[in-house]
């Protein structure tokens, strides 16, 4: 049987993505995944004690959370012991995703190549590791899917003008995409964006997806913030502007390198020029709608990310917020008057970068060694490595980054840690 041009390019696709990741399927389980995944107590529950913790109001507790994910909470519970398995699932939903935004560029009539090239580069977007090999982090890969597949539903329901009953699926990807990750209530501004830029004039008919969608996010934040009991937070806060938070995001995903684990943000004014750029390129685009969508499709991913409000983490910023803005990206570099060879080199450059970061999974001291230098203001990358530096017996490497750490914060572990160094030590002479 002979495969159509595209069963061919998903074929490919999917080869390609395989390939990147297939150096890191086999890496040691490190970081949150450690905690969050493979020894959650929760996950050792017999199934229906688990799923009354699940849905109960003490849910981020039960889960060892800090947002509300019970789908993602529910997909570890099957698979937490397997870590070959949820990290090839994991690559199973960012081919999914390339599809889909493959879909979204046709449908915003990009054409064939640019959308194949907006896939292609998506692939292979090397911020996209960090989420793509931390299963802890899949509430934004399962967002990323149900709000791609929304965005996709009021394209095509704009389209159909002889339409008359509400498509079912929005409501349905929505729905999910909510108990996947807050963030998925992005769907919603960005099909907004949609709509203002490319189906002002089909408003009456719209107007009748207002009240459901509504009806779901007011049903969403009663539970999430009035029901629930609040989840633990973290001792301290980010208070960050918006705006360099998002200066941030663009100078990543404008050179995506080198990734880190976890981040600091630069000092200085350096933001400003950032903002320069992208603002320059809004008033360059202007007068083609398909690419002045795909810009603001960058911001809009970003909204939850911002520091809008008092922005509570060990890091201000962190790679993996960049999956869905990265999808805007990509889509605005196959619209633009790019030379094909051009595209393909970044293609190669991105996959590249990809690969690399892939091998450095493979060894936990190296990721974090990485960690440390690339974040030396970062309390927490220098604590991993000492950490791992310990777990080897490399007493002083170790010592010097827990000494870092109190350099950069208070830290009753850092002290806890040196003394046993120190007990270690000692037996050791």
């Amino acid at each position: 049987m002979k495969l159509s041009l595209e069963q061919r390019g998903s074929a490919a696709l999917a080869g390609a993505i395989a390939l990147i990741y297939a150096p890191a399927l086999r890496s040691p389980v490190i970081y949150d995944d450690a905690s969050h995944v493979r020894d959650n107590p929760a996950f050792r529950l017999p199934f229906g004690e688990f799923l009354s913790g699940l849905f109960s109001r003490d849910y981020f507790s039960f889960a060892n959370e800090r947002t509300y994910q019970p789908l993602v909470t529910l997909f570890h519970y099957a698979t937490h012991d397997q870590p070959l398995l949820y990290r090839a699932f994991g690559l199973s939903l960012h081919f999914l995703n390339a599809v889909l935004l493959y879909r979204v560029a046709l449908a915003l009539n990009a054409g064939r190549r640019p959308a194949i090239f907006a896939a292609i580069l998506f692939a292979v977007f090397p911020a996209s590791t960090e989420l793509l090999n931390f299963s802890s982090f899949k509430g934004h890969l399962f967002a990323a899917t149900c709000i791609l597949a929304v965005l996709l539903s009021v394209i095509r329901y704009c389209a159909d003008t002889k339409k008359t009953t509400l498509p079912l699926n929005l409501f349905i990807f929505l729905i999910l995409g909510l108990f996947s990750k807050e963030s998925a209530l992005v769907a919603v501004p960005l099909s907004l964006t949609y709509i203002a830029l490319f189906a002002r004039p089909d408003l009456p008919r719209l107007r009748r997806l207002a009240a459901p969608v509504a009806l779901i996010c007011a049903a969403y934040f009663v539970f999430r913030f009035a029901v629930l009991s609040p989840p633990r937070a973290f001792p301290r806060t980010f208070d960050y502007s918006a705006l360099e938070s998002f200066a941030f995001y663009l100078r990543t995903l404008a050179v995506p390198y080198p990734l880190c684990l976890e981040r600091t943000m630069p000092l200085g004014p350096w933001w400003i020029v950032w903002l320069a750029l992208f603002a320059g390129l809004a008033v360059l685009l202007r007068r083609s709608k398909e690419s002045l969508f795909a810009l603001a499709w960058i911001p809009v991913a970003l909204l939850p990310f911002l520091h809008l409000i008092p922005f509570s983490n060990v890091s201000p910023v962190a790679d993996r917020y960049l999956y869905l803005p990265a999808a805007g990206l990509c889509l605005l570099l196959a619209r633009l008057p790019v030379p094909v060879p051009v595209l393909v080199c970044l293609a190669v450059l991105w996959s590249g970068i990809s690969v690399s970061r892939n091998m450095t999974y493979r060894s936990t001291r190296a990721l974090f060694e990485q960690t440390a230098s690339c974040a030396p203001r970062n309390a927490r990358a220098q604590f991993l490595l000492g950490m791992i530096c310990f777990q080897e017996k490399d007493y002083p490497a170790a010592r010097a980054a827990y000494q870092r750490v109190l350099a950069l914060t208070e830290s009753s572990g850092a002290r806890a840690a040196l003394a046993d160094i120190e007990r270690a030590e000692k037996a050791a002479r």
